[in-house]
């Protein structure tokens, strides 16, 4: 499909990701392992969809920085 990255691609992506930090803030063992397998997931797709928003467009400007903040958020709450 050619075109700019649809809006909902970008909404999607900021909703995993900030599903998958609500998960591995929960105290059950279980549903943190989701939550981090989740991220572990979504992160490469995330960068995966930035590089192709960069030869394709990004579609809605909002919804890519949103996308980007959200991904920001979870690589510093690793990182640090």
């Amino acid at each position: 499909m050619d075109g700019p990255i649809q809006t909902t691609t970008w909404l999607g992506l900021t909703f995993a990701l900030i599903f998958g930090m609500v998960l591995v803030g929960r105290s059950h063992v279980g549903v943190r392992a989701a939550g981090l397998t989740l991220l572990i997931m979504v992160m490469p797709l995330t960068v995966a969809v930035f590089a192709a928003a960069v030869r394709r467009g990004l579609g809605s400007g909002r919804a890519a920085v949103g996308t980007g903040v959200a991904l920001t958020f979870v690589a510093l709450r690793f990182l640090l």
